[in-house]
């Protein structure tokens, strides 16, 4: 819905977004209506650190390397929910039921560095916690994370 992307002279980036969605649908043969919506805002910033030097060591010849370190950082909140609305021929009676739905808080953070033209490396983690709406036998608070390096090779230049 709305972004805020910026970058500053002295390297500093700062990023803001909110994001909603709502989906509605109708159904005749059980006169309900569906309404899936979420809503998700997201703060992040960053630094670009110039000309860092590495070494490195390939089949036994060193090499330095100079390229830009970009550190990335961003939280994110998102709000899932699935409401089904009973119809009823009395229109002064409508039942709501909340039938599904998390709360969701995200954290990712990156580095990345280009090696040469052709080749990137890029260190990542990222963490996601998520709270059901719903208590029950099967609803828990689950987190999950993943982290990593991944190579990029650019076979176009």
């Amino acid at each position: 819905l709305v972004g805020f992307d910026m970058t500053l002279a002295n390297s500093m980036s700062f990023k803001i977004e909110y994001k909603k969605r709502r989906d509605v649908s109708l159904s005749f043969t059980n006169n309900q209506v569906t309404e899936v919506g979420s809503q998700e805002f997201i703060v992040g910033a960053g630094y670009r650190f110039k000309d860092i030097t590495i070494g490195l060591v390939f089949a036994g010849m060193k090499r330095q390397v100079v390229s830009d370190l970009n550190l990335t950082a961003s939280f994110g909140i998102r709000d899932n929910k699935t409401t089904l609305r009973k119809l009823s021929e009395d229109s002064t009676q409508e039942i709501s039921q909340v039938t599904s739905g998390t709360l969701a808080y995200s954290i990712d953070i990156s580095a990345d560095y280009q090696i040469s033209s052709m080749v990137g490396l890029l260190f990542y983690y990222k963490q996601a916690i998520n709270r059901p709406h719903l208590s029950g036998a099967n609803q828990y608070d689950n987190m999950n994370f993943e982290t990593g390096i991944t190579v990029r090779l650019m076979l176009t230049q």
